[in-house]
């Protein structure tokens, strides 16, 4: 018996899944209400008459039948199940399926009661006319006049009094047919290892009348069409494609065979039938042989493999690729006999990796899905030549590598290094690289001479011995190291600076120191270029009281900077200046009039201001302020009568301290 996948059959096992179905296909455009409200189909042949096939809603079953009405609500037939005329047209098996469900529905206690028998009225009613008029659910009306007109059924009560329950149809016209049904589309068949596999796809959704099946036929060898299935097959409204709709398990393995398929609705009405052609071959005979493999030695591959007993091989067909997704190239044109079960590749390149797979060959010429890959790889009775030509090119942060490609099979290539003065090489590469060229790049800090050499890996392991050696030097791009202030002091009005190189020193050529006032991200050059060998300085022009920030910057020899040590507050202090002794003076004539004042020098990080005053309560008037490297000052301009002078030591920055004791000198 022939099979159907994804398919139900008006058999009386499935009736209540096929039932299901057509009570839950969406009406079309206009046609019907929800299914749940029940759904009224009407079809015209367009000579008068006008068929009308209806599902009652959920849970409903008239005891009084039913009403069919026009447009304006005038009775044109009053229907009720099990009529003799209707019963005489079923056999007797038919007959008793028919009151069963009629007295199972009017006797439904419940709900789900009647949702059991609503699936098996509507399979019943929608797969045979007959048997849908005796179950009072179709009626045929001949003699409508010509036009679009509505028609309705409303459900009677025991006494024949109309319900609520009514049920219409989109328009239909009496003299115009209703359209016929769209065919099914894409329609192919296929061998299958179950026999003839028909695939196509769901017909348009009619605007009128669904299509609720499909009827098979098949033809041998251009002989008469016979149904391939005795039933039509129920595929729903949608279905995966991909898979095939019907499987025909009668189809003869060597024979020509034609299939059509047509649709089918409610009311019987089929299609236009689409045809595809099939000569059945034997799938079975297109099964690859089993326990394929490969085995290499120098300048051979041998593959073997169980043969095969279907009498319907008729020859064996082997292929090659040089990559296992690559292309596969026939190596045997003329297929082998199909009881070989062994055979020689002779063509090969030692070293080189190859992929075999094996097909079976059937009458019809026609090759069968490959068998499972067998791999080989001929090995090489020599090592692979050290690869030519290796080059090298630096910048500053890789140095890339390039060599000459070998006349030999080549797997990759090994890369190493070594510093220059070291023994010891380095693979680079933990895999093996295919290409000819290959980029270190170096981490932070990488400088200095490096070597480099290759080495060829051949398809079987085999190592070549190593090129020549490249050198490559790389120059120190990295940044001095950072310094670092070792200490702070901000007494006596100053601050003395302690710093440090950052290690290793010798990268470090000049110094620079930073100030900023505390509170201010930017500050100034403070002093530039000094000597990696200075690790103090003393900055006296500060004020007391304020807050300072230091910060020291190395440079190369190449003006590289280092990063910006560390930031350092220091809150100056007030210094103690002291009392300067009493200077000297005297008048002197030559050779112009003036009194020249001698001292001692002030201390370091002090000043020095020279003063006079012309009368015991007059003010004191500055004559020189700023004095540093010098124990004498000169008053040019001096007064007639006697004059009194003092000193005063002072910061840079203006604080100044007690005054010397006076002297006086008269003119």
């Amino acid at each position: 018996m022939s099979t159907t996948r994804h398919a139900f059959r008006f058999s009386l096992t499935l009736w209540v899944l096929a039932a299901m179905l057509v009570l839950t296909l969406a009406p079309p455009a206009g046609a019907a209400a929800k299914s749940g409200a029940g759904v009224l189909l009407a079809a015209s042949d367009g000579k008068g008459e006008i068929r009308f096939l209806w599902a009652p809603p959920a849970g409903y079953w008239p005891a009084g039948g039913w009403r069919l009405l026009d447009q304006n609500g005038k009775t044109l037939a009053d229907i009720a199940p099990l009529s003799p005329e209707h019963m005489s047209a079923l056999d007797a098996q038919e007959a008793q399926l028919v009151r069963a469900i009629v007295q199972g529905l009017t006797t439904a206690g419940s709900q789900e009661e009647f949702a059991n028998l609503r699936p098996v009225l509507g399979m019943q009613a929608m797969s045979s006319w007959a048997r849908a008029r005796a179950l009072g659910v179709a009626h045929a009306l001949p003699g409508l006049p010509k036009g679009k007109r509505t028609y309705s059924v409303v459900g009677l009560s025991a006494s024949g009094a109309p319900s609520k329950t009514r049920l219409d149809c989109a328009p239909v016209d009496a003299g115009a047919a209703t359209a016929p049904l769209p065919p099914p589309g894409g329609l192919r068949a296929e061998a299958h290892p179950q026999g003839a596999a028909l695939f196509w796809n769901a017909p348009p959704v009619s605007p009128e009348i669904p299509v609720i099946a499909y009827s098979v036929e098949r033809a041998e060898n251009d002989g008469p069409p016979a149904p391939a299935s005795p039933e039509a097959i129920i595929l729903g409204q949608n279905w995966n494609s991909g898979e095939p709709a019907f499987i025909d398990e009668l189809a003869q393995v060597g024979l020509n065979l034609t299939y059509t398929v047509r649709c089918l609705d409610a009311f019987g009405r089929t299609s236009p039938p689409v045809t595809a052609g099939l000569f059945m071959d034997d799938i079975q005979a297109l099964l690859p042989p089993p326990q394929f493999t490969a085995t290499a030695r120098p300048g051979k591959v041998t593959l073997a493999w169980k043969a095969g007993d279907n009498p319907n091989i008729v020859g064996l067909a082997v292929e090659r690729a040089t990559s296992q997704n690559g292309l596969y190239t026939l190596l045997t044109p003329q297929a082998l006999d199909p009881k070989t079960t062994t055979w020689t590749d002779t063509d090969v390149v030692d070293s080189i990796i190859y992929h075999y797979r094996v097909r079976s060959v059937s009458p019809t010429g026609e090759m069968g899905p490959p068998s499972g890959v067998a791999t080989a790889m001929p090995p090489t009775a020599t090592a692979p030549p050290a690869p030519q030509k290796v080059q090298a090119r630096t910048s500053p942060i890789e140095t890339q590598l390039t060599w000459d490609r070998a006349k030999f099979p080549i797997a990759g290539y090994i890369v190493e290094r070594r510093a220059e003065g070291s023994a010891q090489w380095a693979r680079l590469n933990p895999s093996i690289t295919s290409d000819r060229h290959y980029r270190d790049q170096y981490i932070t800090g990488t400088f200095g001479v490096y070597h480099y050499r290759i080495r060829a890996v051949s398809f079987d392991n085999k190592i070549s011995p190593p090129s020549a050696e490249v050198r490559a030097a790389i120059e120190d791009t990295s940044k001095p190291p950072t310094p670092l202030i070792t200490a702070i002091d901000g007494a006596d009005g100053k601050v003395v600076l302690s710093f440090a190189p950052g290690v290793p020193e010798k990268k470090t050529a000049t110094l620079s120191i930073l100030r900023g006032k505390e509170g201010l991200r930017q500050g100034d050059v403070l002093a530039e270029s000094l000597s990696a060998d200075q690790h103090s300085f003393v900055d006296v022009a500060v004020e007391p009281g304020q807050s300072y920030w230091y910060a020291v910057l190395a440079r190369d020899n190449a003006g590289r900077e280092s990063e910006l040590s560390g930031k350092r507050l220091v809150t100056v202090g007030v210094p103690a200046i002291p009392v300067p002794a009493a200077p000297s003076a005297e008048f002197v004539q030559d050779p112009f009039a003036h009194v020249l004042i001698r001292f001692t020098p002030p201390p370091a990080s002090f000043l020095l201001t020279v003063q006079r005053r012309d009368s015991g309560d007059g003010p004191w008037r500055t004559i020189a302020k700023g004095v540093s490297d010098t124990d004498q000052a000169m008053d040019t301009n001096p007064s007639a009568g006697p004059a009194s002078y003092r000193i005063i030591h002072h910061t840079a920055t203006g604080m100044e301290g007690e005054p010397s004791p006076a002297i006086t000198v008269t003119r």
